[in-house]
C-alpha cells in the first residue's frame, strides 16, 4: 500500500510537470507570434 501511494504521488507530480511544460511552450509560442505577427507559423 505504501509503495502504491508513493507511485501515485510520483505519477501526479509527473503529470503536473508535463502540464506546466505544455503551458510554458504555449506561452512561448504566443510570445513569438506576438513579436512576429507577419511571419507565418511553423508546425
Amino acid at each position: 500500500m505504501k509503495r502504491f501511494r508513493l507511485w501515485s504521488k510520483i505519477s501526479i507530480i509527473i503529470s503536473i510537470s508535463q502540464l506546466l511544460l505544455a503551458i510554458f511552450k504555449e506561452i512561448q509560442n504566443y510570445n513569438k507570434s506576438k513579436k512576429h505577427p507577419s511571419k507565418n507559423k511553423r508546425g
